[in-house]
């Protein structure tokens, strides 16, 4: 195993660790006490959500959330079970999850530039093709909404349940992959080689890459000790709400929404940050 694979692997051991002290600290009581600002502030704001949502109720959200107190304090976070090693490796293998740079570049930022432009983003990257930073950070806005919006999709309709969790994660960390690799192409990365062997990532620089980014993603530094408690608050609290139905559904999908989002715009920010603006005009421009 190479530094970087060593790298990673410890980076998600101590994700998974976290994860579990998240479960283990949850506050379950304290959960059913902020009901009303819970369902106003994560269900109801959370634009296709919103109509499934508007027939529930604080005392729905409290129900639950009584009914999930005893499974919290007998959970064992054991129960995860999760392979933290091959979490990526497994992830990268569902082809949905890996991103075709030039397909990907061509279909966000043709219509904007001219065909030099865009031939020179596609070929070399988007910094020597000199495209404007506003335009890249409107283009990935719109890109994180999109991923946003889909990983809430399928977090509501596949709910969670506490038998759920790890492929709760594993599902997560998809999207959170899927967000990484297309910053990353918008702001200048080249491809990415995520060829897999043995269940291993077998490119040393892009494991360097992946590793970092996801660490920059969590606001986490290069340690990534934060990314486990996010994680674990998330996968924790959608199995919460899972007792009841509906209100399951829907929060899996405004919870997913609502964490995934501030994560994926720190990101973004980060690499916008140390983008260089290009002085070339636009299409609109010209």
């Amino acid at each position: 195993m190479n530094y970087y694979q060593k790298k990673l692997t410890e980076v998600l051991k101590k994700s998974s660790q976290k994860a579990i002290e998240a479960v283990q600290n949850f506050d379950a009581d304290k959960f059913v006490e902020d009901a009303d600002q819970f369902l106003d502030g994560v269900v109801k704001k959370t634009g296709e959500l919103a109509d499934k949502a508007k027939d529930l109720t604080a005392e729905d959200v409290k129900n639950a959330g009584k009914t999930a107190v005893e499974k919290v304090k007998n959970f064992d976070p054991n129960d995860l079970n999760l392979d933290v090693a091959a979490t990526i490796p497994k992830v990268l293998a569902v082809q949905a999850n890996v991103i075709d740079r030039e397909a990907f570049l061509t279909e966000q930022i043709c219509d904007y530039i001219s065909e030099d432009m865009a031939r020179i983003a596609i070929e070399k990257n988007t910094k020597e093709a000199g495209i404007r930073r506003k335009l890249l950070d409107t283009i990935a806005s719109g890109v994180i909404s999109g991923e946003v919006n889909k990983a809430s999709g399928v977090s509501m309709v596949a709910g969670s349940t506490w038998a759920t969790l790890p492929a709760d994660i594993i599902q997560y960390f998809g999207f959170v992959l899927r967000i990484v690799q297309k910053l990353a192409y918008l702001y200048g990365y080249e491809a990415f080689d995520l060829t897999i062997e043995d269940g291993k990532l077998t490119d040393e620089k892009s494991l360097k890459e992946l590793t970092d980014l996801i660490g920059i993603m969590f606001d986490a530094g290069e340690e990534a000790t934060q990314v486990g408690t996010k994680m674990g608050k998330l996968t924790l609290a959608k199995g919460v709400v899972a007792p009841v139905p509906l209100l399951g559904s829907v929060l899996s999908g405004g919870l997913t929404y609502a964490t995934l989002r501030p994560y994926a715009e720190c990101l973004k920010d980060a690499l916008s940050e140390r983008f260089e603006p290009g002085t070339a005009l636009t299409k609109t421009e010209e």
